[in-house]
């Protein structure tokens, strides 16, 4: 009988390189937008459902031409919708072509909210040039037509989303009304009248062709592989400059060594209208759905009883109400197939205020300043003896300056017949624009302040973190159990706590006593012990 080695790794890493690897879809994707010369594109407002669930107005091109549906990169960030990260190729006239690496799933209605659809579209930096070109003289009364889907059809204006041929037809209604004394029609549809036809009397310089053929996927790839080469140094861009000298000259540690950070603001914040009304008419609304639901009631209450009781949000006792406030709506994400968190509030600070500017509106971003997925995963698979953790809240764990705490303010009650109360959240906001570049940069400021005590950790915090989670490993098992001590031993220091630590060994699972049978555990994938990062 062959003796087993106690000291080896229990069971092998199953990560597999070539799923990190991406690939090009093959299969053409055509996207023609052809506008001849001298022709009125249809376009149309439409409302397009955000992260939150609530309600914003884009403007649409309606193009028949076009076998997908796209939206422009700015307009999924407004909307805050996850993208799926994907490799497809599409390729235009001229043999000019480009690789779209990302998709959303988006909710549309009409204004009345008579017609919904969800659908899934690719994200672009941009669709096209403004439409129409230029200011268009319409000599047609259109004063009678109160339901066009688009009122302001001949000024230009940007595309945010374009609808494509799998949905045109669909949105289109028989009815079509000639216009007397041009050759414009205005063609019924979900969302009000579109306006198209020929425009004699204007002269277009330009002709627009999105016309979509073959291309050389060698070509592409070689642009792509360029675009992700692992070596390419970050690139300090002015705002990240900003965000940078901002930290240093703002961050400080309490005495128990929490860090204490302020949210780098483009204005002053004075600039901000009120919101404070808005807060209480969505609570309104809120508790239109918390009363018909009693268990999402119960969660909800229980997430920010918790809240509270950690001190990550405090109730405001002072009546005088400060010159400058900033109130977020706290929507609901309700997962009832989660084992853990079913339910999670989120603190929407792109909710706009009265003037039509919100929180984050304001905030510099600083961008992501940790190693990317790919060249994590790759360092990953060099370990022998490898270990996967979170950190547990990581973002809850570090204070906002308590400056800025009148910015982080909600309403709440916990009944729908009590007033509100006020309560300002005490730590950096999961839903800030900031807050991952304040997270990222407090980890690496840790690593700095403390290596001299956890020199092996505090490479780990600056080299081998994907957001909260820890990848990482050793080529010993003792190099490794010592890793994980010390990685314990910083976090604990600045008030985190590492969780959800998976390992192939029994000797860096969560609890070395225990006689785990590694034959009969489930598999775990490795960035399956993601925690929550409210």
């Amino acid at each position: 009988m062959t003796e087993v080695n106690q000291d080896e790794p229990q069971f092998a890493l199953s990560v597999n390189a070539e799923s990190f690897v991406p690939k090009v879809d093959k299969t053409q994707i055509v996207a023609t937008a052809c506008f001849k010369n001298k022709f009125l594109l249809s376009t149309a407002l439409i409302l397009v459902k955000d992260k939150y669930s609530e309600w914003q107005t884009f403007r649409a091109l309606l193009d028949s031409g076009s076998e997908t549906c796209l939206i422009s990169n700015e307009c999924a960030n407004k909307l805050r919708l996850k993208t799926e990260r994907i490799n497809t190729l599409i390729s235009c006239l001229n043999d000019d072509s480009m690789v779209v690496n990302g998709c959303v799933k988006v909710a549309i209605s009409n204004q009345k909210k008579s017609f919904e659809k969800e659908l899934d579209v690719l994200v672009v930096k941009k669709i096209t040039d403004f439409i129409p070109q230029k200011a268009l003289e319409i000599n047609s009364d259109f004063s009678n037509f109160e339901e066009l889907a688009d009122s302001n059809f001949n000024v230009p204006g940007k595309i945010d989303l374009l609808l494509g041929a799998n949905i045109f037809y669909e949105l289109l209604k028989p009815e079509r009304i000639k216009i007397k004394d041009s050759q414009l029609l205005l063609v019924n549809s979900v969302f009000g009248y579109i306006v198209t036809g020929n425009l004699d009397s204007i002269n277009e310089t330009k002709v627009h062709c999105g016309l979509i053929r073959d291309e050389d996927l060698n070509k592409n790839l070689e642009k792509f592989w360029k675009l992700e080469e692992l070596e390419e140094p970050i690139v300090k861009n002015k705002e990240r400059l900003i965000c940078e000298e901002h930290y240093t000259n703002t961050h400080f540690r309490t005495n128990e060594g929490n860090y204490v950070v302020s949210m780098p603001l483009k204005k002053e914040p004075s600039c901000l209208g009120n919101s404070k009304d808005i807060a209480l008419k969505r609570l309104g609304s809120l508790w239109n759905r918390l009363a018909r639901d009693e268990n999402y009631l119960n969660l909800y209450r229980e997430f920010l009883r918790d809240y509270e009781r950690l001190g990550h949000m405090k109730e405001v006792t002072n009546e005088t109400e400060p010159d400058i406030t900033y109130y977020a709506t706290h929507p609901g994400i309700y997962r009832p197939e989660k084992s853990t968190t079913k339910l999670r509030v989120v603190f929407n600070c792109s909710s706009l205020t009265d003037n039509g500017i919100s929180l984050n509106d304001i905030q510099y971003n600083g961008g992501v300043i940790q190693d990317d997925l790919y060249a994590q995963m790759l360092r990953f698979r060099t370990y022998t003896y490898a270990f996967t953790a979170d950190i547990k809240m990581m973002y809850r764990t570090i204070l906002i300056n308590p400056k800025q705490r009148n910015l982080q303010r909600i309403v709440w009650c916990e009944s729908e017949h009590e007033s509100p109360k006020i309560y300002e959240l005490s730590t950096v906001t999961y839903d800030t624009v900031s807050a991952p570049y304040l997270a990222q940069r407090t980890l690496t400021q840790l690593s700095m302040d403390e290596e001299a005590n956890f020199p092996i950790a505090a490479s780990v915090l600056r080299n081998n973190l994907y957001m909260d989670d820890v990848l990482c490993g050793a080529a010993t098992l003792e190099e490794a159990i010592v890793l994980r001590q010390q990685l314990k031993g910083i976090l604990k220091s600045a008030g985190m706590e590492l969780h959800k630590l998976c390992a192939n060994h029994e000797k860096l699972s969560p609890d070395p006593e225990q006689n785990y049978n590694f034959a009969t555990l489930t598999e775990t994938k490795t960035l399956e012990c993601r925690g929550s990062r409210t």
